[in-house]
């Protein structure tokens, strides 16, 4: 017997028996749709925190910034040291780190009050270069962005957030030019951010205004040279561990107690945690799948030695006309591996929608505002096929074996 004709002989054998086909496939289909359902919920997180990564700048991103305090014999201290970041380690970093594509010395989140015309509110500011739009992937929609000489004139000029722009401008087009004042102090409107949305990272970034870092420094904060981050782009992706090693051993060159005093934080760092999560996850409910899927295996041999019994004649008449012991065990193999596959396409489809459906209730109850993808990949699909496929082969390797060794003359006996 051909495989063709095994396969053939198999599917003639689910039609014949539905019902009966459905049930025993059932505990495979449990089993594979939970795996895929599992594996593409848990690699939307993965998914789900490159694209977050990417909206805020890039994957390759090392953050520095000045500790507040410092964890001491279990309790927390804040930190008494007169060092703090400045615009020279930006350029030390840029020097002599060979795996640093960039740095941007940034001073953000600072408090400020806003007034247009007669309407004002609380917002946050950032004080930058121009560089910011490329490292934070965020640019101007309209007017131009912060310049080299609005830097070097210490210029009272800002971009504002599309959300600054609906509550205080009502969205007017000619706001360009006009005056913001920001802590009583004037400024000169020269642009407006795109939107960028309220996501899990780039939550409050539409209601804010840019202003020049020397700006910041002394109008409205007196931060002398002082700076409050440091975003640092490595080379790629892959020498990201090596760029956080060159920008520590910098800045423990230029800063005493630079361990104690600076903290960092890492994309590589973040995505890698979320894979461990993941893999956790996915370790659990994939142990409870596979649970199912030896339920399924089982059922498939007992299905197997049931149809062994039914077709003793047929087995018999086989091998009386000439069918030899591999022939039959094959006939038998095929068929189990035949019920196996079928069981593990249907759960594969099934699986999709778990995973779709999963994803959603991701979105709504676990990561609120978010959304969740859900991503079936072919290597998933492909690893379900051939374990299915090999639950067939072990399921029905012994009622196979059991109908090759049955003797013609006891077989045909026994119609």
């Amino acid at each position: 017997m051909n495989i063709t004709e095994g396969i053939t002989v198999g599917l003639s054998g689910l039609r014949k028996n539905k019902m009966r086909s459905l049930l025993t496939m059932l505990g495979i289909i449990i089993g594979i749709s939970g795996v895929i359902g599992v594996v593409s919920v848990g690699s939307g997180a993965k998914t789900l925190v490159l694209g977050e990564l990417e909206r805020i700048g890039s994957s390759n991103m090392i953050v520095v910034w000045r500790r507040g305090r410092i964890r001491v014999d279990g309790r927390w201290q804040r930190i008494r040291s007169t060092e703090y970041l400045e615009l020279g380690d930006a350029t030390a970093i840029e020097t002599n780190c060979p795996s640093v594509k960039s740095v941007l010395p940034e001073i953000g989140r600072l408090g400020v009050r806003l007034k247009y015309g007669d309407k004002d509110k609380d917002s946050k500011a950032d004080g930058t270069l121009p560089a910011y739009q490329s490292t934070k992937n965020w640019y101007v929609e309209s007017g131009r962005f912060i310049s080299q000489e609005d830097v070097d004139l210490t210029a009272k000029v800002c971009v504002i957030g599309s959300k600054v722009w609906e509550d205080l401008c009502d969205k007017q087009d000619n706001v360009i030019g006009n005056e913001i004042r920001v802590n009583g102090m004037r400024f000169a409107i020269i642009g407006i951010m795109e939107e960028k949305g309220d996501s899990m990272a780039t939550q409050g970034w539409d209601d804010r205004i840019i202003v020049p870092l020397t700006t910041a420094q002394r109008r409205i904060v007196s931060y002398g040279n002082r700076i409050g981050t440091l975003f640092v782009q490595a080379k790629s992706f892959e020498v990201v561990d090596q760029a956080e090693r060159e920008v520590m051993r910098v800045l423990a060159w230029r800063h005493k107690d630079a361990s104690t005093v600076f903290d960092n934080w890492t994309a590589k760092k973040e995505v890698e945690n979320v894979e461990k999560v993941s893999g956790i996850i996915k370790g659990l409910l994939g142990g409870v799948a596979s649970i199912a899927l030896v339920v399924g295996g089982i059922g498939i041999m007992n299905i197997m030695l049931v149809s062994v019994t039914e077709r003793t004649w047929e087995i018999g008449l086989r091998k009386a006309v000439g069918a030899k012991r591999r022939d039959i065990l094959f006939q038998f193999l095929i068929e189990s591996a035949v019920i196996s596959v079928a069981g593990g396409i249907i759960g594969i489809l099934i699986g999709v929608f778990v995973g779709i459906g999963g994803a959603k209730l991701f979105s709504a109850f676990v990561a609120k505002g978010t959304d969740w993808p859900s991503v079936v990949s072919m290597q998933s699909v492909v690893l379900a096929t051939g374990v299915s496929f090999m639950i067939g082969i072990i399921s029905g390797l012994y009622p196979a074996n059991r109908a090759a060794k049955l003797m013609p003359t006891e077989a045909l006996r026994q119609k």
